[in-house]
């Protein structure tokens, strides 16, 4: 786990309010011992509306690209409170137990920064506001990828016209044959995500940042 996360220099702004988040292990900690219910800490939750409000603040309230970016980035928090969940829980070995909490620990400074970043975003038109804008674009260019309509898998599509018994709606039973241009549009499409993939976890663990991640739905 030493190797997990590349040290980088804080990147902080006084101006930005929320809650202080060196507080939110301590108050998990506190919480964990007390309470027996799935909840997750008042902190936790807490920072989550507050990063929610600082990526619409980061893209100018704007609501489609809003919704995107909160897409984003939703799998790194869902990942946080899995981890949370899994300590409180008490039945790792200790060993484990010490790996999650600094994995923890890190996350905690990685959010940090990335509020500094949707700030910085938010107040003026420099790099950080590229970046968030090129995220959203390249998120959106990615949306049938990543989560593609029925149509394109081959279920179809509602007809008002039609019941909803028709054999219309019922998935091929043997799949259409791809021709070679569509494979080989699948292939360089695969690789260019894997190659977009490296470029923003090297950027991540350089600047030690969150940039967000797409998740397939079907």
């Amino acid at each position: 786990m030493q190797g997990l996360f590349r040290t980088a220099p804080p990147l902080r702004v006084t101006s930005l309010r929320g809650p202080k988040l060196s507080c939110v292990r301590t108050q998990f900690r506190s919480y964990a011992a007390s309470s027996r219910s799935d909840s997750l800490p008042p902190s936790f939750l807490s920072l989550y509306r507050l990063f929610l409000r600082s990526t619409a603040a980061s893209i100018l309230s704007q609501p489609k690209a809003t919704a995107v970016l909160r897409q984003a980035w939703r799998p790194a928090f869902s990942q946080a409170a899995a981890v949370m969940r899994h300590l409180e829980r008490g039945d790792a070995p200790p060993e484990q137990r010490r790996a999650l909490t600094h994995w923890l620990t890190e996350w905690e400074k990685r959010v940090d920064k990335t509020l500094s970043l949707l700030y910085s975003s938010a107040v003026a038109r420099g790099l950080p506001h590229q970046v968030t804008r090129n995220l959203y674009l390249m998120t959106l260019a990615n949306k049938n990828v990543i989560d593609p309509p029925p149509f394109l898998l081959g279920g179809g599509v509602w007809n008002g016209q039609l019941p909803p018994g028709d054999p219309y709606y019922q998935p091929p039973k043997t799949p259409k044959s791809k021709t070679p241009q569509q494979r080989a549009r699948e292939r360089f499409t695969g690789r260019s995500l894997h190659a977009l993939s490296d470029v923003i976890g090297m950027a991540e663990g350089s600047v030690g940042v969150l940039l967000g991640r797409l998740q397939r739905r079907r």
